[in-house]
């Protein structure tokens, strides 16, 4: 018994706890100029006892993680000395290197799978937490305006798009569990995400749901499986024409119907849109001029300043990465992303087991998400990257394979 009350006030579950609290606080506290101090404090408790569980412990294995993390930082720190504005680049870098520290925090800190559940559900607690948080600043009567008259919601809580992608990370987690864990009631939990995703009138984020929902049944399934991708396909391009078309859409879907229109038809696209296309086509140029190595860390804004007068970041990952690193970067970081999902599928198709379908459709989220989102500074992509490593361990005598007749999930020893 003492043994047991030894181990479960450990440091390292002190850790995390502490970090769980600090995921779960992100989703609101983030934004805000005046309560973020709170995710920082949990992730500086969190960080420092998970320092002294790891010098408790003597031993040290580089593992994939390590070396994965290495690569892309020492590559983006000598980046630092061919970078046009070397502060901006030594500011990134600084950044980069705090984002490292939170993936190998969360990889170190999962030693079982109910750590990893722990994690995951802290995500999801965040999210509702910040769907709670909405409906009662909105109030039911501002969502029913919302949705009438197709103003976005979000920006109050931290930033529109963000708010979108947020809610729909909380959606399919909720899913996921409602669907492989049975626990019905977290289909009604997710239907605030859900209204949110739209709401939000997050374009990316829109398309993620209309995307990631037909893949995450497809993957619910071994059976047929090439029919089910062309049924993908065919529901993404008919949604896509239906919105195209359509002349009695939703007002919250209309941001979604000028962007279609402006790119597969020539049409006219609203401001947001053609700046941000503008921005894409200048950060091709830059990257026509120095495709090798690119112009050093975080210089697309050095450079759109001297051109245009203004400081913009691209908002869009792939540009990003081929403006800063060029494109043996580029090269070796999205493929180490598609190599993820592979193995990901890979061992879903063998397996079966559920857990591979979550990771599978985050990392196609994210995927998705680089169109708009600089995800290389995304503390939630670093989150999710420590956890898949983490189920990538090799130690996997930690873990045992349920035996399910759909999906399956994962359950401790």
């Amino acid at each position: 018994m003492r043994q047991i009350i030894k181990k479960n006030i450990s440091i390292k579950n002190i850790s995390l706890i502490f970090l769980s609290l600090y995921i779960s606080t992100l989703f609101i506290f983030n934004y805000n100029v005046r309560l973020n101090f709170i995710s920082e404090m949990f992730f500086i408790i969190s960080f420092g006892t998970s320092l002294l569980a790891f010098i408790g412990e003597k031993k040290f294995k580089f593992e994939f993680p390590h070396l994965f993390i290495t690569l892309f930082f020492l590559f983006s720190a000598i980046s630092i000395l061919w970078s046009t504005d070397q502060a901006v680049a030594f500011s990134h870098n600084i950044t980069l290197f705090q984002l490292y520290l939170l993936l190998l925090l969360v990889y170190h800190s999962i030693d079982n799978i109910d750590d990893l559940n722990l994690i995951i559900k802290s995500i999801f607690i965040g999210g509702i937490l910040m769907s709670i948080y909405a409906f009662i600043l909105y109030g039911l009567d501002g969502i029913i305006n919302a949705i009438g008259e197709g103003y976005r919601l979000g920006g109050e809580v931290n930033q529109e798009n963000s708010f979108g992608l947020y809610s729909a990370v909380t959606f399919f987690i909720g899913l996921y569990i409602a669907m492989f864990n049975k626990k019905k009631r977290y289909y009604i939990y997710i239907l605030l995400p859900a209204i949110f995703i739209f709401l939000s009138g997050s374009r990316k984020a829109i398309l993620i749901f209309i995307i990631c929902l037909p893949i995450f049944f497809i993957f619910n399934s071994r059976k047929h499986i090439f029919i089910k991708t062309f049924v993908l396909y065919f529901f993404v391009i008919f949604f896509i024409y239906l919105t195209m078309n359509s002349t009695n859409l939703p007002p919250f879907l209309n941001r979604l119907a000028i962007l279609l229109e402006g790119l597969f038809r020539d049409g006219e696209l609203d401001d947001s849109s053609s700046i941000r296309i503008d921005m894409i086509r200048f950060g091709i140029q830059l990257f026509k001029e120095k495709p090798l190595f690119g112009y050093g860390a975080s210089q697309y804004g050095i450079h759109y300043l001297h051109h245009f007068g203004e400081f913009r970041v691209p908002h869009n990952n792939y540009i990003d990465l081929l403006v800063s690193y060029g494109l043996i970067y580029f090269i070796i970081y999205y493929s180490t992303v598609m190599y993820f999902l592979y193995t990901l599928t890979k061992k879903y198709i063998k397996s079966g087991y559920s857990i591979y379908i979550l990771f599978s459709l985050m990392m196609i989220l994210f995927i998705i998400n680089d169109f708009t989102t600089q995800s290389n500074t995304f503390k939630l992509f670093y989150i999710f990257l420590g956890l898949l490593f983490a189920l990538f361990k090799k130690n996997t005598n930690k873990y045992r394979i349920s035996e399910m007749k759909r999906g399956g999930g994962i359950t401790l020893k």
